[in-house]
């Protein structure tokens, strides 16, 4: 449940504008995915809450040292589906057509593994997240009173519903 550094910025901006709008009796708690994150436990403090969003940062992806670029989406059709088109499609765009038969070889390999990276990253970081939400709603359980949840994602891969 990532928040690329470069979309952080909106969702702080309309937290910090729902923050706002609370009222003296509103209780606040903030948690942050992945563990170990910024947390803030039931308030009313603006303040502690607006301090807390601040040290907020945006999480890039896992692993840099991929040299090709591969959506989940594409890692699920290649890997889980066996998509052959869109294997083929990613080949097409990631490996630059050459006249040496083993880069292009070697390339379409790059592909395949860095596909099972991308889908294994993906399926942890859900499981992690799964994982926390679980814990939060345990803990939320124990408060007395309605509850509102506010789930702030760029997604969230879950293989079985």
């Amino acid at each position: 449940m990532r928040i690329g550094p470069g979309t952080l910025r909106p969702v702080l901006d309309a937290a910090s504008r729902f923050i706002d709008r609370l009222t003296p009796l509103d209780q606040v708690a903030l948690v942050a995915f992945p563990e170990p994150g910024v947390r803030v436990d039931f308030t009313n403090d603006k303040v502690r809450l607006r301090r807390a969003l601040q040290r907020l940062i945006g999480h890039a992806p896992r692993s840099t040292a991929r040299r090709h670029s591969i959506s989940v989406s594409e890692a699920i059709a290649i890997q889980d589906r066996g998509d052959r088109f869109v294997f083929t499609d990613v080949v097409a765009r990631e490996c630059q057509a050459s006249r040496d038969e083993r880069d292009n070889d070697r390339c379409t390999r790059e592909i395949d593994q860095e596909s099972m990276e991308v889908l294994q990253e993906a399926r942890d970081d859900s499981e992690l997240s799964r994982r926390g939400l679980e814990q939060v709603l345990g803990q939320l359980a124990n408060v007395e009173g309605p509850k509102l949840m506010i789930l702030i994602s760029e997604g969230f891969l879950a293989d079985e519903l």
